[in-house]
């Protein structure tokens, strides 16, 4: 796809979503929905493999232990379906703990605390002029999410600690605020 091509299809998108963002919203929600139960049938499709293939070596050789057989196939059947083990790409930035930036902390937990934000489970520093946050899948398809903030360096020289502090639960808004489930669930599949 070309630069204007992709350039003519986001106009063509911002357009549809411009005229009607319920349904535009359903769309998206629909194709995210539609990826989920492909993947969902090619691992089920998988199980049925294996259970066949077990079945299969049971009826012609008596001495095979087919559950044993079965487990087998069923574990080579995750590894061979790595989608559903994708990851996001890691935070780009040094992991800090808590106890080397002990101010850093207390602030971050200070905004999550008075704001009812869950907790921050991964930190990292780097040397953009940005601060973000977001829902990391430790299991991928599978979810259960790990919380990390990404806060550049200069971002911290260049404001004040209040000014800092209104970011931190500025950014903490887009995942736990007022965009809702369905938006903090869409911006994890995008």
């Amino acid at each position: 796809m070309s630069g204007e091509d992709f350039e003519r299809l986001v106009r063509h998108l911002e357009d549809q979503a411009g005229r009607s963002p319920a349904a535009f919203r359903a769309k998206v929600v629909a194709l995210i929905l539609l990826g989920y139960a492909f993947v969902l049938c090619v691992f089920g499709a998988t199980a049925c493999l294996v259970v066949i293939l077990g079945y299969l070596m049971n009826r012609f050789d008596s001495r095979t232990p087919v559950g044993w057989m079965a487990l087998g196939f069923f574990v080579l059947s995750l590894a061979f379906n790595p989608w559903l083990w994708s990851r996001l790409p890691g935070s780009r930035g040094i992991r800090v703990d808590a106890s080397e930036v002990p101010a850093l902390r207390s602030a971050i937990e200070s905004v999550r605390r008075r704001a009812g934000f869950p907790p921050v489970h991964r930190i990292f520093l780097n040397g953009e002029l940005q601060v973000s946050v977001r829902q990391v899948p430790r299991l991928g398809l599978f979810g259960w999410y790990c919380n990390e903030l990404t806060i550049g360096l200069p971002v911290l020289q260049a404001l004040s600690p209040g000014e800092a502090t209104a970011v931190l639960a500025h950014e903490f808004g887009h995942l736990w605020g007022g965009h809702g489930r369905i938006f903090r669930w869409l911006d994890r599949m995008l």
